[in-house]
């Protein structure tokens, strides 16, 4: 993932392309936001934006549950420690697919002319281009909520969804600065904001560090410059990966071979994040300290 970004900058606007489909039928559907600039208050670039990325997700849950299936197979004496997570992945698989759909049937009524159902917000980020990303994650139905989300709804007595919602993010850079663009279900506003505050936040210092944040928390489709990533301390490295690795998976990649960097973290800095099960470690720690878009 680990790229010159000099480079990555004259694609910066195909950010995690997944191959879901041919050449002609890829180019046919994307070549609004692909072949020229992507207008972040245009809708149906947005909900582009949104389909492209709810596409890749549900091809990697898709990769995933058929590796894990594999595993299933081919290991019968595991297949009790297996069978838990191919389930999840299975899981997961439908409920992407169930959002890959709806985003499809909202891009499709907002290509006919017609209300697409769909809420959309934007932040622009005035921080020289340092990153990309994707995320496509979900609240709402049973359980899909951190404690302190649960608290704060509870406190402002947020309604919330009885089936998963999706909320999908698109951060992208610009020649001098970096565009953020979320886009979730009409109508829930008052709960995407308490699980998503940046893009209701006025200091950009602020809702740099909670969309930092939120990058961290729910995705593993990230690709740092690495000049940018040079430029952060040794402390901030350390807490930035240690997180990274905490929230998403252990085997997954951040710049390049990660474990090269987790061997350069010192056993206590592990220890107190890599193995920490507080769910609510994140949001009670300084925000300005996961902040990648500032050194």
């Amino acid at each position: 993932m680990m790229q010159n970004f000099i480079q990555y900058r004259s694609i910066s606007n195909q950010i995690m392309t997944g191959k879901w489909a041919c050449s002609y039928h890829d180019n046919e559907t994307f070549s609004l936001i692909e072949d020229g600039d992507i207008d972040p208050e245009n809708e149906k670039h947005c909900l582009l934006l949104a389909y492209r990325s709810t596409l890749f997700n549900h091809f990697q849950k898709h990769m995933r549950a058929i590796y894990s299936w594999q595993l299933f197979e081919e290991f019968p004496d595991r297949q009790k420690f297996i069978l838990p997570h191919l389930l999840i992945h299975i899981d997961h698989q439908r409920i992407s697919e169930r959002f890959n759909l709806q985003i499809k049937y909202a891009l499709q009524c907002a290509q006919a002319g017609q209300k697409s159902g769909m809420e959309h917000r934007v932040i622009h980020i005035n921080r020289p281009p340092r990153l990309a990303a994707t995320i496509v994650t979900m609240r709402g139905g049973e359980g899909i909520a951190t404690p302190n989300e649960i608290k704060r709804m509870k406190r402002n007595k947020i309604l919330v969804p009885a089936t998963e919602i999706p909320l999908i993010v698109t951060v992208y850079p610009e020649t001098d600065s970096h565009v953020a663009v979320l886009s979730f279900p009409q109508g829930w506003s008052p709960f995407v904001r308490n699980i998503i505050p940046a893009f209701w936040e006025e200091n950009e210092n602020n809702y740099s560090a909670l969309i930092s944040k939120t990058i961290l928390e729910e995705t593993e489709n990230i690709m740092i410059s690495p000049s940018a990533w040079e430029s952060f301390s040794d402390h901030k490295k350390q807490r930035i990966l240690c997180q990274f690795f905490t929230t998403i998976q252990p085997d997954l990649v951040l710049m390049g071979d990660h474990s090269d960097n987790l061997n350069t973290i010192p056993e206590e800095v592990i220890s107190d994040f890599l193995y920490r099960r507080d769910p609510d470690f994140f949001d009670n720690s300084d925000p300005e300290e996961f902040n990648l878009f500032s050194d």
